[in-house]
């Protein structure tokens, strides 16, 4: 059984209005604009991704606050609590659903997946992730033990070695949590040289 996604088609004056505002924030009109809502504590920001023809991030520094507030004003009936997709193309507005893996006789429902090998991470991305969303908690990766999370998490808080992309030495924490598989490791972004304490 599959649910339809909700979808929200803007006027044209206001598709028009937003692509140009995009326009001249990115430097050329992304594709898609995905709108990602994270929760902290009270308080709920969104994480902003723009994404070029080629599928590739499009960088807008400095622009992600207001991008946001100005694609949730346009389309105030749509759930805010939920991850939304916005084609500047179209004008049109859909929810972002994320397919299910496909069930195997060694993965139980409700069980994790098992850790990815470590050549398909990519600190980069995450980084980039974390740095968009300052303060906000990014997984990044389940392994197979604990000191090799702990390990992991030592790299990216020195930003030394594989944590390369966390630079500068101590901007990112780091925490390690147990997990079915072994340990599972999330970072964030504090842009302090001298945070970066282990949870």
């Amino acid at each position: 059984m599959t649910t339809a996604l909700l979808r929200y088609e803007a006027h044209v004056l206001t598709r028009n209005r937003l692509a140009k505002t995009l326009l001249e924030y990115a430097g050329r009109l992304p594709v898609e604009v995905r709108l990602t809502p994270v929760t902290w504590g009270d308080s709920t920001a969104w994480c902003v991704t723009l994404l070029g023809s080629d599928r590739r991030e499009i960088p807008a520094p400095g622009r992600t606050r207001q991008i946001s507030a100005l694609i949730r004003n346009a389309f105030p009936e749509a759930d805010w609590s939920r991850a939304q997709n916005y084609a500047p193309a179209t004008g049109v507005l859909t929810e972002h659903a994320m397919p299910m893996p496909p069930r195997t006789a060694a993965r139980a429902p409700g069980m994790p997946l098992r850790p990815l090998p470590r050549t398909w991470l990519d600190h980069n991305g995450i980084a980039r992730t974390a740095r968009a969303c300052p303060g906000q908690w990014v997984f990044v990766q389940a392994y197979d033990s604990y000191g090799a999370a702990r390990s992991a998490a030592r790299r990216i808080r020195s930003a030394e070695g594989r944590g390369g992309a966390y630079a500068p030495s101590g901007s990112f924490e780091a925490s390690c949590a147990p997990s079915v598989s072994g340990a599972a490791l999330w970072t964030r972004y504090t842009g302090d040289s001298d945070s970066g304490g282990e949870r």
